[in-house]
């Protein structure tokens, strides 16, 4: 066999053998995603349920920034403590909103969303943040999940980049709302401030 022909037969085997192994991996993919993150919070359940349900507070405390250009603008939608309760952000770019689809004693479920400002969909998927009463404070689980649309997406998930960012969200998310907590006891201090009401006095959705 002549070495042009061995390094053809090589090459087209390999090729074949990478290929059958993509199909395979692809196949195999998963086609949703969701990851977690557990904290305990010092803080009685009521109070914390009051926080939680009203999104006027969340950008004390909640770590992802929505950046859609200058000037990007959030608005709070709805009652607090209700289904349709919104956090919505608009921008040059597009929209993004974190809305309450659920809410019970002890959780509160929602979903999120980008609408690129040519009309596309972004990112989007649902989340849920569950308490319970555990010694003098709560044990929180946060869980943010989705799905993959497509096998391109897939692969991209794969990697995992995007489910370690949203567990570095969660977990910043809960130390500031830690933080906010003690902020607002000292504020007033035997009952606690008003949840939308930040410990300086500035409107609940001031920049930090």
């Amino acid at each position: 066999m002549s070495a042009p022909l061995y390094v053809f037969k090589v090459t087209a085997v390999t090729l074949a053998a990478t290929i059958l192994f993509g199909l395979v991996v692809s196949m195999n993919l998963q086609d949703r995603w969701e990851v977690a993150t557990v904290r305990t919070i010092q803080c009685k359940p009521e109070r914390l349920a009051a926080v939680l349900g009203d999104l006027s507070t969340w950008e004390r405390w909640y770590a992802a920034k929505v950046d859609l250009g200058n000037p990007t603008k959030a608005t709070v939608e709805g009652a607090p403590g209700t289904v349709g309760h919104a956090l919505v952000w608009t921008g040059p770019k597009g929209k993004a909103s974190l809305a309450f689809t659920s809410v019970a004693p002890g959780a509160i479920v929602y979903d999120y969303g980008v609408v690129i400002s040519d009309g596309q969909k972004g990112g989007r998927g649902t989340g849920s943040v569950r308490y319970a009463a555990a010694g003098e404070g709560c044990t929180v689980t946060w869980t943010d999940g989705g799905a993959w649309d497509g096998i391109v997406a897939r692969w991209f998930g794969w990697f995992g980049a995007l489910q370690e960012r949203c567990k570095q969200i969660q977990a910043a998310s809960l130390v500031d709302l830690q933080v906010y907590l003690e902020e607002q006891a000292k504020a007033a201090p035997g009952d606690g401030a008003k949840a939308g009401t930040p410990a300086s006095g500035e409107p609940a959705n001031a920049p930090r």
